[in-house]
């Protein structure tokens, strides 16, 4: 009967070899804290893994333009609130003016309403006007003075064609990001310029005593702020809401994200301590199949006989 060593001599080799892989793969895994490189190596799993990872993105994208959203609604809310504040100072300057029977600082105080309000509405943000709506690549106010104001017709004054912008909160949820310029400004803009007007035309101008017609001109004007300030702040609460609902928004995507990060992580992070225990007995599996390769290699029929 014949003897031979060739085949303990390939066994043990053999075992020296997958002790390699086996520390290979648990390296890799310590080092990126994945079980796998590829698709492949998730098995079963790849097709959740793929599909958590779609949905993930497109979550983390609804939840950033949210709170982009949410940037821009509170720079609207400040612009509003200081263009309500102008509103307010003009109205107290013009019944001061009349109480006082003196009309002085009325034209000063239309071109501080006048600048003040169009900066308001042509404020941008992100590199977009923000009040511009569709158009928000443009002024939406563009009569550059009070006497371009008057000296046009009102339409004029604003970038024309734009409509409101929508963004989208979700999949299923659309929202107006805010109003245009030409609508939430028209009616203030109205009032300063019909008293452009006046000043510039044969009953002016606004200075030292005010005549009987001036005073009925003032009065009919300052009877019409009280609404237009009502229906700014109006404008403000709606945006206060939309603002508000793109908090909540953010939050449902922010929980949603968490949930779906972990499912992903469930599937791809591989426990560190289970790694390290394989890591542990691939080495001592090693070192023990190199120990008696090492030995074969030295044996010859004869130490076997």
């Amino acid at each position: 009967m014949r003897i031979a060593t060739s085949m303990i001599s390939q066994s043990a080799l053999s075992d020296l070899q997958r002790s390699q892989r086996s520390i290979f793969d648990a390296s890799a895994q310590t080092a990126s804290q994945n079980k796998a490189t590829d698709l492949k190596g998730y098995g079963r799993d790849a097709e959740t893994l793929v599909s958590s990872q779609r949905l993930l993105a497109r979550v983390e994208a609804q939840r950033a333009a949210g709170v982009e959203l949410q940037t821009r609604l509170e720079v609207q809310d400040i612009a509003l609130s200081r263009a309500g504040d102008a509103i307010t100072q003009l109205k107290q300057a013009l019944l001061e003016g009349v109480a006082l029977d003196n009309g002085d600082a009325i034209e000063s105080e239309l071109q501080q309403a006048f600048a003040t309000i169009k900066d308001m509405f042509n404020m941008k943000h992100g590199g977009q006007y923000i009040f511009g709506g569709t158009l928000n690549d443009r002024e939406p106010v563009i009569a550059d003075t009070l006497a371009d104001l008057a000296a046009n017709p009102l339409a004029n004054a604003f970038e024309q064609d734009a409509e409101a912008q929508e963004v989208a909160l979700d999949d299923y949820r659309n929202v107006k990001a805010g109003p245009i310029a030409a609508d939430a400004a028209n009616d203030i803009f109205d009032v300063i310029r019909n008293l452009k007007i006046f000043h510039d035309g044969v009953n002016g101008p606004f200075s030292g005593d005010i005549t009987d017609a001036q005073s009925a001109a003032l009065t009919t004007e300052i009877s019409r702020l009280d609404d237009i300030y009502a229906d700014l702040i109006s404008v403000q609460g709606e945006n206060g809401r939309v603002l508000k609902e793109a908090e909540m928004s953010v939050d449902r995507q922010t929980a949603s994200a968490n949930a779906l990060e972990q499912t992903v992580l469930g599937i791809t992070d591989v426990d560190l301590a289970e790694v390290a225990v394989r890591l542990n007995q691939a080495e001592l599996s090693y070192q023990a199949s190199a120990s008696v390769f090492n030995t074969l290699r030295g044996l010859s029929l004869l130490d076997v006989l």
